[in-house]
């Protein structure tokens, strides 16, 4: 049996009748006055019914807000009179909650308020009704979407009537408590399953949790040796670097002139060996120090960094040819020096990898509004900057390649480097929890994209630094 309040919309509605009745009163000289009267008086007759009406009734617009209750629903949830009612279908979890009839907990997306507002309609179902002081009451529940003569949805409609209510009003309380009964049997037939497959999750997501720790202990251990590796690095393996350099530099100063043969050419391939060793130990040494840096974060505006970055490699870039424009508009949290490291190596290797033209750099961002993760987070900054060359390009079947450590596209006696320029600036966006990319086409140049939060998640911040005010 069905309790649902229903808006009348075929044959000859209390609407068309009205119409009727004001075309009647219109012939007969009805003013517009008396016409405003009937329509307030069957306005009362339709309030008057709604607060009388023993179902438990609230409708809202069809967008949810506006939400209307009658004395029933008030009373069914167990409103006081002081107590104020959500205006709001998205609301109505803030005092009630929705159970299975046998009392399990259910995710909030099959609730009957998530599922009209998904567009369903709901017909006799059966619900506990959680109200705010803990007590639970029975209901069966019918909801769905208000429609005029036309199909056009004017509102929505939920009705409760409780259980107790119900089958005193039927009359058969015995086929009713059997009928319930079947369904407690059958919902708890379906509980016991949905039990079994959570006790199988839940020892599957322990398994899997327990791998998780033992992955974070490995990767905390390499980065431990990582760390271990970089101070040898700038040690054990810089000493001995720098006494070859200093005797290749004085083999030559003392027999320069007068080696003969290949030896002097020998000479100078040891210098420029050791020079490319020392860059690439430096380079090492810096890729590695990405997450271990100490610098506390600050309020950086990156037009500013990109302005002073291009400021500083101007003399590189004049003996290039080439030219770098700024339009930059973007505030964020970050670490400072990090943010100067990221843009010198992106612009630099803009100009670096010309093609036949001169090199023409474009950079420009700002702060956009992007969506949250989850529904109930806000909208989030981020600061989205294009770094556009003119230079060579790329094919993207290397885009993997060419943020990888160590790796090169070119050889390097036609465009010098360590192929760590932008394995750094990865890592540098990865630790401020934001993500680089790129498009490309081999001969038409690169864009490199870099988004970054407006503000960090200070709690997952990599060593824990802190906000410092710029």
């Amino acid at each position: 049996m069905s309790h649902m309040v229903v808006l009348t919309t075929e044959g000859e509605d209390s609407r068309e009748r009205l119409d009727r009745k004001h075309a009647n009163d219109d012939r007969a000289g009805a003013s517009p006055k008396a016409a405003m009267a009937i329509l307030e008086h069957r306005e009362r007759q339709l309030r008057a019914v709604f607060e009388e009406v023993r179902e438990a009734v609230i409708f809202s617009d069809p967008d949810g807000e506006n939400l209307e209750w009658n004395p029933a629903a008030r009373k069914l949830v167990g409103l006081g009179s002081g107590d104020k009612e959500p205006k709001s279908l998205r609301r109505l979890s803030d005092i009630i909650r929705f159970q299975t009839v046998t009392g399990e907990e259910i995710e909030s997306e099959r609730w009957p308020v998530q599922r009209l507002m998904r567009g369903e309609y709901l017909k006799d179902e059966d619900w506990m009704i959680q109200r705010p002081d803990g007590s639970a009451v029975p209901v069966m529940c019918n909801a769905g979407a208000l429609r005029d003569r036309n199909g056009i949805n004017i509102g929505l409609l939920i009705t409760w009537r409780h259980m107790d209510e119900l089958k005193q009003i039927q009359g058969a309380p015995q086929e009713t408590h059997r009928i319930s009964e079947k369904r407690v049997e059958d919902q708890s037939a379906e509980s016991a399953l949905t039990k079994q497959a959570l006790k199988k999750e839940s020892a599957a997501r322990a398994s899997a949790e327990k791998e998780l720790s033992r992955y974070m202990k490995e990767l905390q251990r390499s980065n431990r040796e990582l760390q271990d590796f970089a101070f040898v690095a700038s040690h054990d393996l810089q000493e001995p670097l720098r006494k070859v350099e200093t005797f290749a530099s004085l083999l030559e100063e003392e027999y320069g002139v007068n080696t003969k043969g290949d030896a002097l050419a020998y000479i100078h391939r040891m210098k420029d060996a050791a020079g490319r060793m020392r860059e690439l130990i430096d380079r090492l040494l810096e890729y590695s120090r990405v997450n271990s840096g100490k610098a506390p974060l600050q309020t950086v505006d990156l037009g500013k960094v990109v302005q002073e970055v291009v400021s500083d490699i101007e003399t590189y870039i004049e003996q290039e040819g080439g030219c770098v424009e700024v339009g930059v508009n973007a505030i964020i949290e970050a670490d400072a020096f990090q943010m100067r490291q990221l843009f010198q190596n992106l612009i630099h290797n803009a100009v670096k990898f010309r093609g036949d033209n001169a090199p023409v750099v474009k950079i420009s961002g700002s702060l956009q509004k992007t969506p949250a993760g989850r529904a109930s987070e806000k909208e989030v900054e981020v600061a989205e900057i294009f770094v556009q060359d003119n230079g060579i390009g790329f094919d993207e079947v290397n885009m993997d390649k060419v943020f990888a450590p160590f790796q090169r596209l070119h050889p390097v006696h036609k465009y010098k480097g360590t192929g760590m320029g932008l394995p750094i600036c990865k890592k540098i966006i990865e630790r401020h929890h934001g993500e680089l990319t790129a498009r490309s086409e081999v001969g038409r140049g690169a864009v490199f994209i870099v988004r970054l939060p407006a503000a960090q998640p200070h709690a997952q911040y990599a060593n824990g630094a802190a906000m410092t005010p710029h």
